[in-house]
């Protein structure tokens, strides 16, 4: 996305649907993306506790987006949240 992108307008339009699980780095919600109509798994990665570089929060992203398989997500986004 261009440097223009609000960000928040792609968050707000994720809509809980219920809890998948939680991992190491983060938990995984089923939410109705009101963009496109679809069922998405979003995953939430929590890195602010962990002292973990911003190097390994891409690390993290790049594995993600890179798993290919019949039985595993495709991941479509990845948003940076924003400061709380």
């Amino acid at each position: 996305m261009n440097e223009d992108f609000d960000y928040n307008v792609r968050v707000n339009a994720l809509k809980f649907q219920k809890h998948l699980g939680k991992g190491g780095f983060g938990e995984v919600n089923m939410c109705l993306d009101e963009l496109s109509q679809e069922i998405v798994a979003v995953k939430y990665l929590n890195f602010k506790s962990k002292n973990i570089s911003n190097n390994t929060i891409k690390k993290e992203v790049e594995a993600l987006s890179g798993l290919k398989h019949k039985n595993i997500v495709q991941m479509l986004d990845a948003i940076p949240r924003a400061e709380e």
